[in-house]
């Protein structure tokens, strides 16, 4: 993405654009392509050089620069994001500097290979640019959306409705009264000044979701305009507390990451100031972040509840994308006996992985855990193999809402294959009733794919399982799924 001039772009684009592409001609394309490893400051793009490969960003973290000299932060690309589209089509030099941030493993297929392949078959040629039409257009209209944004004074009756910009001055309003208390050192009047200040945030929610929401009236581009506008009205305070901060600059390329998830389960409010402070803690009370919460609850009892079916031999379990596996530790804290439960954890996060080492270290206990830094797409796909027993238990919270259907079948398919006879999978995804959604559509830019009940049912019996959801679990707040099938 030499050209990329924002963070506001699909974290999983070129599986999109992968999974778009014909078996015969995904497979082309992986077999093709190779592996390239950044080591960090390495620099993959230089700004005004002309660029020889289309590059697919499968691990790691890559900053991308206006200038080498100038050093200014211009976005931050996590796995599944592209490299080279533009400078593909248009053969044009790169407009800005890509540098790892840390260690990286990129896909990458030369411009020449890939242009004799679309001279030689039409059908890659029309499936090809297919596939890329969607990410162009959706950039586009991203673009554009912020032009006019910017034109136009926040608030426009034509943009939106009154009663949404009403909701922003308010929560405005009752933050810049928390600051002068603050600078008066007035702890006392902040503590009682809380609840305003959560009423005044879930207000503003409760707007953004009614008048910017997949269900409201008006089109998309419309929406983004608003959406925009209201971004920019709320940047310095997504500034001063630490989820929404975490939420909106994503610094490990996509949001959701592992320490976000891992502040969220501890439920320590932290900030930029005592207002910032009170403020995330706000949000680790807004419905959402309490699903967070509750879902390790839940996978903490779904690992139990396996154990309890096999009571006299050891339970394999596997976590795909396992973040801070914090509902493991959770459950090895309540075991007497640890090797009753082995467990080989997969994340394609060195840090995520990092996290969990220290904590495994730190253990009273030796613990039975594997660890393997693997992308779960090469997994799936057949790029790549760990050897495993049969797994009584696969599942994963906070990773197919990232994933598009054809991409989440694969998975499937890949965890079938793993199973043991009668083995459980477990499937988390946000549900499309989040009360949340629109504003982490658009004020964080946290997009998820969510899906209801259907859409899973669907997914499972397109898959090796051939059969829709044997139980779909609820968190306590309704707003995290979990779909489960037996092999």
């Amino acid at each position: 993405m030499s050209d990329r001039t924002s963070n506001q772009h699909s974290a999983q684009e070129a599986y999109d654009l992968l999974f778009s592409l014909q078996e015969t001609q995904r497979s082309w394309f992986l077999n093709t392509a190779e592996d390239l490893e950044l080591s960090p400051g390495s620099v993959l793009v230089r700004q005004n050089e002309n660029l020889n490969a289309f590059y697919i960003l499968m691990e790691g973290v890559l900053n991308v620069f206006h200038s080498p000299e100038e050093q200014k932060l211009l976005a931050t690309l996590g796995p599944g994001q592209i490299i080279g589209e533009l400078s593909f089509i248009e053969n044009l030099p790169a407009s800005a500097t890509v540098v790892a941030a840390e260690r990286c493993m990129l896909l990458h297929i030369s411009f020449e290979v890939l242009r004799k392949r679309i001279e030689e078959s039409i059908d890659f040629h029309v499936a090809f640019q297919n596939a890329l039409l969607p990410i162009l257009s959706q950039r586009l209209r991203s673009v554009t959306a912020k032009m006019r944004a910017l034109q136009e004074q926040p608030g426009s009756p034509h943009l939106t409705h009154t009663p949404l910009w009403a909701a922003l001055e308010k929560f405005k309003d009752q933050m810049f009264a928390m600051n002068h208390l603050e600078a008066r050192k007035d702890e006392t009047g902040l503590k009682a000044q809380l609840p305003a200040l959560a009423e005044a945030l879930g207000a503003l929610v409760i707007n953004v979701q009614q008048y910017l929401g997949d269900d409201a009236p008006g089109t998309q581009q419309e929406k983004e305009i608003t959406g925009y506008q209201l971004q920019r009205e709320m940047a310095p305070y997504l500034m001063m507390a630490n989820f929404l901060q975490r939420s909106y600059t994503k610094p490990r390329g996509y949001a959701g990451d592992y320490l976000t998830i891992f502040q969220i389960y501890e439920d320590q409010a932290m900030g930029n100031s005592r207002v910032g402070e009170l403020l995330d803690r706000c949000c680790l009370e807004n419905p959402t972040a309490k699903a967070v919460k509750n879902r390790r609850i839940l996978l903490r009892d779904q690992i139990h509840r396996q154990l309890a079916a096999h009571p006299d031999r050891t339970v394999n379990l596997c976590i795909f994308a396992c973040g801070p596996a914090q509902e493991l530790f959770d459950v090895y804290a309540e075991l007497d006996n640890p090797e009753r439960l082995k467990a080989t954890l997969i994340d394609i996060d060195i840090k995520a992985l990092a996290h969990v080492t220290d904590r495994l270290e730190k253990y009273p206990k030796k613990l039975p855990v594997t660890l393997h830094q693997e992308n779960l797409i090469y997994l799936a796909l057949g790029k790549r193999q760990i050897s495993l027993p049969p797994q009584d238990l696969i599942y994963s919270i906070g990773l197919i809402d990232y994933f598009n259907d054809q991409l989440v079948v694969k998975l499937n398919d890949y965890a079938h294959q793993l199973l043991a006879p009668g083995g459980r999978l477990i499937l988390g995804n946000f549900h499309t009733k989040n009360p949340i959604k629109a504003f982490m559509d658009h004020i964080l830019d946290w997009k998820l794919i969510h899906r209801d009940e259907n859409d899973m049912n669907r997914i499972f019996a397109s898959s090796r399982f051939n059969a829709p959801c044997s139980e779909i679990l609820y968190e306590s707040e309704g707003i995290n799924m979990f779909a489960c099938c037996e092999k």
